[in-house]
């Protein structure tokens, strides 16, 4: 699991990026390839799914940027969302990040 990423409700700067990987080696990201991110908050079954971004395809790197108006990025106290990376690669298949497990997000209320 990696550590925790933090975000506040309102504050859409911070932007979830993880590295795809396959047998510790980046995976190049050609055109097609699908990124979902997928989160669940704690606690619950419900899993709430978003559409990411390829955001260095050489790099292999994946992002989800927040959004207003998502239900994710609206708690009035602190709560822990557990998230996954789907990623589809053209030719390759589907790679799920963290490979094992979930990574976890905080999101935390606005102060006064």
């Amino acid at each position: 699991m990696a550590k925790p990423d933090h975000m506040r409700v309102g504050d859409f700067a911070p932007v979830i990026r993880r590295e795809v990987l396959r047998g510790g080696s980046v995976v190049p990201l050609p055109d097609g390839t699908l990124v979902t991110l997928r989160a669940r908050r704690d606690g619950e079954s419900l899993v709430q799914t978003f559409v990411g971004e390829v955001e260095d395809a050489a790099a292999g790197l994946v992002r989800y940027p927040w959004a207003e108006g998502e239900p994710i990025a609206d708690a009035e106290e602190s709560v822990t969302f557990w998230v996954t990376f789907e990623v589809e690669v053209p030719d390759v298949g589907r790679i799920t990040i963290p490979t094992i497990g979930e990574d976890a997000l905080v999101v935390h209320p606005r102060g006064p």
